[in-house]
C-alpha cells in the first residue's frame, strides 16, 4: 500500500497542475522555466519545484551532496536557519521482489544553505541548449552558413516529431510552437512571443498537456545537438573536397541547404537507398 505521505504529495502535484500551473502567466512561466533548467528531472518533480515558490524565486535545487560536488567544497553544508527542503520523488525499483515505489529526497536552493551565507558562491546554471551551443566551438560558423529563418524551420520539424502535436488542432499547435519560441528564443536569437495564445484547457486534459510541455522542453537540446552534429559532418565534408571535385562539392552544399530547410539528411539517405517498385 502506498505510504500516506507519498500519496499526499501526488495529490498536491495533481492539484497544482489542475488549479495553479495554467492559472496565470507568471505561474505558468515559472513552471516552464523549472522544466528548462532541470531537463534531467521528471515532469512531476518539476511540478514539485514549481509549486515551492520561495522569495528567492530560484528554479534549481540539488541535494546537499550534489551541491558539495558542484561547488567543489568539503564544507558541511547545512540548511540556512530553518529553511525547509524541497522534497522530490525518487522512483525506486526493487529487483528482488519486482516492485516499484517512491522515496522522498531532500533538495535545497543554493541561497538557503549555510555556505552561501559565509562564502561568495558564484554558481550560474546554464540551460541545456546553452551547454550544447557552448560545446560547439564553430557555432558562429553554423549561423553564418544557415539561411535566415532556419530556427523557425527547425522548430517546426522538431514539433512534427511528436504525435500529440501532429494530432492537435491549429490553436493548440500554435500554443506548443509559441512555448518553444518563448523558452529557447533568446538562445536561438529569434523574436519570442510576448503572449501565449489564449487557449483554455479543460481540467481533465491539463496533466496530459503539462507532460507534453515537459517532453517538448526536456528533449529540445537532444534534437538540437543532433542537428548541429549533422551540420558539422557536412561542413567537414565540404572542407575535405578538392577543387577538382566540383560535382561532389555542389551535392554537399545541396544537402546543407536541405538541412537548413528542416529536411533530415538521414531520412533523405534512407529514401534514396530503398528500391523502387517496378511497374
Amino acid at each position: 500500500m502506498m505510504e500516506e505521505n507519498i500519496k499526499k504529495i501526488l495529490d498536491q502535484i495533481r492539484e497544482h497542475i489542475i488549479n495553479c500551473a495554467f492559472k496565470n502567466k507568471s505561474i505558468f512561466i515559472r513552471n516552464i522555466k523549472v522544466m528548462k533548467f532541470n531537463t534531467e528531472l521528471e515532469w512531476f518533480n518539476c511540478a514539485l519545484i514549481a509549486m515551492d515558490c520561495r522569495p528567492s524565486n530560484r528554479f534549481i535545487v540539488n541535494t546537499l551532496q550534489r551541491w558539495d560536488y558542484i561547488l567543489g567544497t568539503d564544507d558541511e553544508n547545512k540548511p540556512f536557519l530553518n529553511a525547509k527542503p524541497v522534497k522530490l520523488l525518487k522512483p525506486v525499483y526493487e529487483k528482488d521482489n519486482n516492485t516499484f515505489h517512491f522515496d522522498l529526497i531532500d533538495t535545497y536552493y543554493l541561497d538557503e544553505l549555510e555556505i552561501s551565507k559565509h562564502k561568495k558562491v558564484k554558481y550560474t546554471r546554464k540551460s541545456s541548449i546553452e551547454r550544447v551551443i557552448d560545446k560547439k566551438k564553430n557555432y558562429a560558423e553554423f549561423e553564418r552558413i544557415l539561411k535566415n529563418g532556419w530556427q523557425d524551420i527547425f522548430i517546426e520539424s522538431y514539433l512534427k516529431m511528436f504525435d500529440f502535436y501532429h494530432f492537435s488542432d491549429k490553436t493548440k499547435q500554435m500554443f506548443y510552437k509559441n512555448l518553444i519560441l518563448f523558452v529557447f528564443g533568446e538562445e536561438l536569437k529569434i523574436k519570442t512571443p510576448h503572449e501565449f495564445s489564449s487557449i483554455k484547457f479543460k481540467d481533465e486534459e491539463k496533466i496530459t498537456v503539462y507532460r507534453h510541455l515537459h517532453e517538448l522542453i526536456s528533449c529540445f537540446h537532444i534534437a538540437f545537438q543532433s542537428y548541429l552534429d549533422e551540420l558539422e559532418a557536412l561542413q567537414k565534408e565540404i572542407g575535405d573536397l578538392s577543387v577538382e571535385q566540383s560535382r561532389l562539392r555542389s551535392e554537399t552544399h545541396d544537402l546543407m541547404e536541405k538541412l537548413s530547410k528542416g529536411i533530415s539528411i538521414k531520412e533523405e539517405e534512407k529514401s534514396q537507398a530503398e528500391p523502387t517498385e517496378s511497374k
